[in-house]
Formats: C-alpha cells, structure tokens, sequence
C-alpha cells in the first residue's frame, strides 16, 4: 500500500471513529471531548467534524460556556439530512420505517393484511407504493434500503419463506419504485427484529449487547448477538430456530420437515391445541387463559415447554444469559415465562451458577424495519466515504 493510500485509509478510519464517538456520546459533545475521548489531536478532530458537518452527519448546537475562555460548540448528528429505510413483509402486516441519522422516526407504517400463500409481484408493487408516499425530504442521502422476510434468503432471493409461500423468488425485478433508491437488500425478520433490540439510537448500543433473540409468530427464529455482532453462519442462514426438531414423529411443517419446533410453540400450532379458530388475536387467547380455560392453559403449557427446550439448547450451545422474545411470543411471555423458566433451570447446565434474564421486545411490529434501519447506520458508520466527497 502506497503513502497515499495510507492516509486516505487512515482518514476514513479516524472519521468512522469520531463519527461513532458524537453518535454514541449520551449528549450532544464537544470537539475538545472528541479529542480527548479518542485520541486523536485537536486539530485532527476539528477537520473530521467539519467534514461530517459537510456531509450532513452532524450540527454544532448553540455554544455552552462552563468556565472561562471560549466556549465549545456541542455537536449531535443532524436532523433529516441522512436516511434509512427498513421494510417488512410478514404473513399478516407489512411494515415500514424511516429513520434519520438522530433517530427520528421520519414515517412508519403497518399494513394488516393476509399475506399468507401471497403473491411477491404485488407484495412488492405495495411495498414500492409505501415507499414512494414516504415522508422522506427531496435533498436526503439515503444510505441504506433493506426488507425483512421470514425466511431464507441470499442476496435479493427468497430462498424459502414458506409461511409467505415464496420459494426462489428473486425480488429485485419486481422491485420498481418511483423515488431514487439504494440496491434493495434482503435480512431475515429476527435478524431485523434482534438489531432494534440492540441498538438505543443509531451508532449507539444499548448494554445488553450479548443475547438470544426469539422472534415468534406462526414462524419462529432466532438472531444471536455477542458483543454487538450478529452470529450470521457461513450462508447468513443461521437463526432458523423454528425448525429444530422437537419430534421426529411429529406433525408435518410447512418446510418440508416435520416436528419442527414451530408445530409445538408457533401461534399458529397454539391455536390450533387449544380449539381456537385461525385468526384468534394473541389478546383473546390471553384472556382464555386468564377465565381459566383448561384446553388454552394446556396448549400453552406444551408451547412453553417445548420452546424451554429450544432455548435450553441455545444457551447450552452458545452461553448466552439474555433472552429477547419478539413478534407474538413478546405478547404471550408473561403467561409461559414460569414453565419456561422451569425447563431453563432444569435443562441448562450453567443455570446453576448464572441467571438468565428472559424479557418481551416492547417495539412491536415495527422491530424488524427499525432493526434495518439501524443496520444501514452501522454500515456507514464504518464506512463513511459513501457520504462523504
């Protein structure tokens, strides 16, 4: 690598780092405690502000004089300059989020539907219409466009999403929006739904960065995070939690398999224990069970216990003391956390000397679009030449 190859490398590295400091700064910071919190020399970080300041990244607030001499200049990341678009298709809404680099919500929709068994070319003509209404300014930078599927997908394939009926559906053809895009990209929903549980705010991370995310509806997966990084697999396919199997002699999946977890602890496969017709709200059936209904107790008991099993396996597996439930499971957990807990301490080998802290995803059906949208900032968070001249 040559000398100006060095510091051009060098440059963009230094900026990732200043960048992800004011983003991740609790409040809005100084130049002075840039420098000091990195490393870097004054003079060095005030060409890097002016620089993401430029890009439309960041905004010097009014000044704060905390003792005598000049005052400094706070800097946060700016308002509807810098976009992200994160878009779900699950069997029974379709979702979309615009975020801007300070984590304003910019527009956010839900469309209830039955997308089961659906048509992709009209799936996608609605989701371009969404888009294309979308309350996004004519001058922003969009850096990122990604759609969740409940399923698996490589590049914009879908692989398999067997709860939508999509077997090896590309989408970037069908995909024709009339607003200037990004390439759309695929993510897997508990993918999605397992970034928005990370992160706070775009470039800052919540505490918990280490953790087990369970996205359960009629589907059920997985997303594992240690130490903020997604556990992807080699193909990106890993978190196909749903399709572990529970018994080999058991009902026959939508996946082709059977006894897939997701026939025991899927809403679907809950409703269907407990005599309830299909489209019973995660509502209803909770008060079923709280007036005592003996055949809703014991569908979700067989659910709780098969899917304690299923955990128990993740954290046996991979030593993780955090679990995460989304999608309807983040609904039902208050009325299954008891047998799961019990099937936790019994099958978890380390549950003895460490607790794990089971909890609900309180960002509804909006996880996995937000998730996206998180995921895009990361992306140019590392790499901020996308942006910056």
């Amino acid at each position: 690598m040559n000398t100006g190859m060095q510091a051009q490398s060098m440059r963009l590295t230094n900026t990732s780092l200043v960048l992800r400091t004011i983003l991740s700064a609790p409040t809005p910071i100084s130049r002075t405690i840039v420098a000091d919190q990195t490393g870097l020399t004054r003079a060095t970080v005030s060409r890097l502000v002016d620089t993401l300041i430029d890009a439309g990244l960041l905004i010097e607030l009014e000044p704060e004089r905390s003792s005598p001499g000049r005052p400094s200049l706070p800097l946060q990341a700016s308002s509807r300059t810098c976009v992200a678009i994160g878009l779900e298709v699950n069997i029974d809404y379709l979702a979309l989020c615009v975020m801007d680099i300070s984590g304003d919500i910019l527009e956010q929709q839900i469309v209830p539907g039955n997308y089961r068994q659906s048509d992709p070319v009209a799936i996608m003509e609605r989701l371009a219409a969404l888009v294309d209404a979308a309350d996004i300014p004519d001058d922003a930078f969009i850096t990122g466009l990604i759609l969740n599927i409940p399923g698996i997908c490589t590049g914009t394939t879908v692989r398999v999403a067997p709860n939508l009926g999509w077997h090896n559906v590309d989408l970037k053809p069908l995909w024709n929006p009339r607003r200037q895009l990004p390439e759309l990209r695929l993510m897997n929903e508990a993918d999605g739904g397992g970034y928005a549980v990370l992160y706070d705010r775009p470039g800052r991370m919540n505490d918990d960065d280490t953790f087990a995310y369970i996205s359960g509806d009629v589907g059920i997966g997985a997303a594992m995070f240690f130490n903020g990084r997604l556990l992807a697999g080699r193909h990106g396919w890993a978190g196909e939690f749903g399709h572990i199997c529970v018994d080999p002699a058991g009902p026959k999946c939508a996946c082709g398999s059977n006894g897939c977890l997701e026939q025991y602890s899927g809403f679907d496969a809950i409703l269907a224990a407990a005599g309830l017709p299909a489209g019973t709200r995660p509502a209803e059936l909770i008060a079923a069970f709280d007036a005592g209904d003996l055949d809703v107790r014991a569908a979700l008991d067989q659910a709780s216990t098969s899917l304690g099993r299923g955990v128990a396996t993740i954290v046996n597996l991979l030593d993780v003391d955090v679990i995460v439930f989304g999608g309807t499971m983040a609904v039902l957990l208050s009325r299954m956390q008891k047998l799961l807990t019990d099937e936790l301490e019994y099958r978890v080998l380390g549950s003895r000397w460490s607790s794990l802290v089971m909890r609900p995803n309180t960002r509804g059906p909006l996880s996995a679009s937000l998730g996206a949208c998180h995921l895009s900032f990361e992306e140019l968070i590392n790499s901020p030449e996308v942006i910056i001249k």
